[in-house]
Order: C-alpha cells, then sequence, then structure tokens
C-alpha cells in the first residue's frame, strides 16, 4: 500500500505547476539568444547608421548610405596611395571599377569583392589599393541598426580619373617641395647654432 503525507503531495504539486512556468521562461530565453544570433549574423546592406570614416562622425547624412564626407576622404585615399597605370597615361585612358566591402560589428573589413571582371591595366592597381584598405585598421567606425552594432556590405567606386591624378601629382610635388625646404631650413638653423671659432689677435 502506498502512502503519501501532505509533504510529498505539496511537493508534487509544485513540481507539476513548475513546468509550465518554466517552459515558457526557457522559450522566451531561446527565441532572445536566437534572435540575437541572427542580428549578430545577418549582413545588412542599408540600416540606420552606415560605416563612416573616422573624422566624419558628426557628419548625419549617413542613413542607408555613405555620407559625404565619408566618400570625400575615402576617394582622397585611394588617390594618395594610388599609382596611375603608366600605360594609362599614355593612351590618356580612364576607367572606373566597382567593389563590395563587407564590415564586421567592430568597423573592420573582413571581406572584399570585385562587382566585375575586369582584365584593363587598371584592375592589378585596383586590387592593390582594396587590399592596402582592408589591411588598414582603425580607419572606420562601424555600423549600427538602432543601438545594436551589425555587419554591413557597401558598395564603392575606384575612380581613375586623369584630372584628379594630375591634382594629386601636384599636391604630391607641393608636399615634397615642403618638405626639402623645411629640411634646408632646419639644416640651416643647426649650422648657424654651431660654435663659431675665435678670432686670434
Amino acid at each position: 500500500m502506498l502512502h503519501f503525507n501532505m509533504f510529498d503531495l505539496k511537493l508534487a504539486k509544485n513540481n507539476f505547476w513548475s513546468k509550465f512556468f518554466i517552459l515558457p521562461i526557457w522559450l522566451l530565453s531561446a527565441f532572445t539568444l536566437s534572435a540575437q544570433q541572427t542580428i549578430s549574423e545577418r549582413i545588412y546592406t542599408q540600416v540606420d547608421c552606415m560605416p563612416q570614416w573616422k573624422g566624419c562622425e558628426s557628419s548625419k547624412d549617413n542613413m542607408y548610405k555613405l555620407d559625404r564626407c565619408t566618400v570625400t576622404a575615402l576617394k582622397q585615399w585611394f588617390l594618395a596611395n594610388m599609382e596611375y597605370p603608366g600605360k594609362a597615361i599614355e593612351n590618356k585612358t580612364e576607367h572606373k571599377l566597382y567593389y563590395t566591402l563587407v564590415f564586421d560589428t567592430t568597423g573592420k573589413i573582413v571581406q572584399t569583392f570585385p562587382m566585375q571582371t575586369d582584365a584593363t591595366v587598371f584592375s592589378t592597381e585596383a586590387d592593390r589599393l582594396i587590399q592596402m584598405l582592408q589591411d588598414s585598421s582603425g580607419m572606420w567606425i562601424c555600423a549600427k541598426q538602432g543601438k545594436n552594432k551589425v555587419k554591413v556590405a557597401i558598395n564603392i567606386c575606384l575612380d581613375f580619373n586623369l584630372t584628379d591624378w594630375k591634382a594629386e601629382q601636384e599636391r604630391r610635388a607641393a608636399l615634397r617641395a615642403g618638405m626639402k625646404q623645411d629640411s634646408l631650413i632646419r639644416s640651416n638653423t643647426k649650422s648657424d647654432t654651431l660654435p663659431r671659432a675665435k678670432n686670434k689677435h
């Protein structure tokens, strides 16, 4: 014969009802974790705050697209690191190539893809610049969807433009001239500060 005391009955009752409370909590937790995982793994193409070039934080026109400051800074960075193909200069040819950049939640470029198959003289230099951009760290502010840092993919244009290249060549020449002048000034300053031999009477 089985005997149950009041403690056993109360414990059994609590265990029975606890299943109904624990199950919804477990399902809610599982759903929340799943949602967070989906957010972290999904790669967006348009978000509330698109990636920004560091120094362009004050620009607020970066919803769903790159802001003007970032676009300008990226163009200047490409020009500053570009070596325009010699044959293209001789033939006076220009070209545009498009790439997809994938950012992680820290603002680092983790993947790049050319958007076209290109066999021109520009492709090698373009690939070098894109790889150089990917290898550079700390240049971007990560994208956000609401308050969440998210992964995002953007498309950019790498423009080989002869007018822009001529202006860049002039900028580099002026920079070299300024550096040379500064070097001469420092050299003259050092020679002036050298102790002079005393005149013998």
